[in-house]
């Protein structure tokens, strides 16, 4: 997808599109585990979600880098990207904590892995 293939969505977009499913699978059956499963299932499904994370990542960061010429613009751009990723990830680990005693149900706990 790069080089002298050209595309519709630009040069960035189509790894975006192709790195998200991959997340999203590697994600789902890391958060919807049977119980008693290995470590070789883990870590499995944890490399793939990274690696689509990866993906995923680096063709922001590449659309974010080309959207201006101006330095400033860009450091800019690039500080406000990494303000919005810090709020989103404090967001997301304090989900937990903060539903947990109003889930109603068992899916909310921390679980412990058993070696």
């Amino acid at each position: 997808m790069h080089g002298p293939y050209a595309h519709a969505l630009g040069r960035y977009k189509p790894w975006l599109v192709m790195g998200t499913p991959v997340v999203m699978v590697g994600t789902y059956f890391l958060m919807f585990a049977q119980r008693g499963v290995g470590a070789r299932y883990l870590f499995g499904w944890l490399f793939m979600a990274y690696a689509g994370y990866s993906i995923v990542v680096l063709s922001l960061l590449a659309l974010t880098a080309v959207q201006t010429r101006n330095y400033h613009e860009r450091s800019l751009a690039f500080g406000r990207w990494q303000a919005a990723y810090t709020l989103g990830i404090l967001c997301v680990v304090s989900l937990p904590m903060l539903m947990g005693p109003h889930a109603g149900n068992d899916r909310v706990t921390i679980m412990h892995l058993d070696y």
